[in-house]
């Protein structure tokens, strides 16, 4: 647990930190579409990432069991995770045929497969799988949020920049 408030402090720089450069990125008053699906997704993973980061320090003040402490947080953090990757997902798909094409490949090599892992991770820790190593899967589940996050940043950052 000693990693967890590191996390979070990703979690939240990385979330001022696009904030910041959305102020000195924005040409028109608006994103287009396409940016604001990866806006949203960096956001969200970040603030997943911090909430998911803080959860089981606030319940290790309680008497629950670590054990059942990883059990509880992974199965709420898959629902979540789950929810968001749904409602990404029908937003992407919503997107006129073009803005969906800016999207690129950074989503189907890098987000999505980290997203699958996410819910794997989290996944096999909800369901006592005698190989996973709770505490590891969770830390893990949470370093992929934070690749979400990265990817669509440095996709962004690198269209917006041309």
């Amino acid at each position: 647990m000693e990693h967890l408030p590191v996390l979070a402090e990703l979690g939240v720089g990385f979330a001022g930190f696009t904030a910041i450069f959305l102020i000195f990125a924005r040409r028109d008053d608006r994103f287009e579409p396409h940016d604001g699906l990866r806006i949203q997704a960096i956001f969200t993973a970040s603030f997943m990432a911090l909430f998911m980061s803080v959860l089981p320090l606030v319940l290790s003040e309680s008497d629950i069991p670590e054990s059942e402490i990883w059990r509880y947080c992974s199965g709420f953090g898959a629902l979540v995770t789950l929810g968001i990757y749904a409602h990404i997902s029908v937003d992407q798909f919503r997107l006129p045929s073009e803005s969906r094409k800016k999207i690129g490949l950074t989503n189907t090599l890098v987000a999505h497969p980290l997203g699958i892992g996410i819910i794997l991770c989290l996944g096999s820790i909800v369901l006592n799988l005698d190989w996973a190593r709770s505490s590891m899967l969770y830390l893990l589940s949470i370093v992929f949020l934070l690749g979400i996050a990265t990817s669509n940043f440095v996709a962004l950052a690198m269209q917006k920049l041309r």
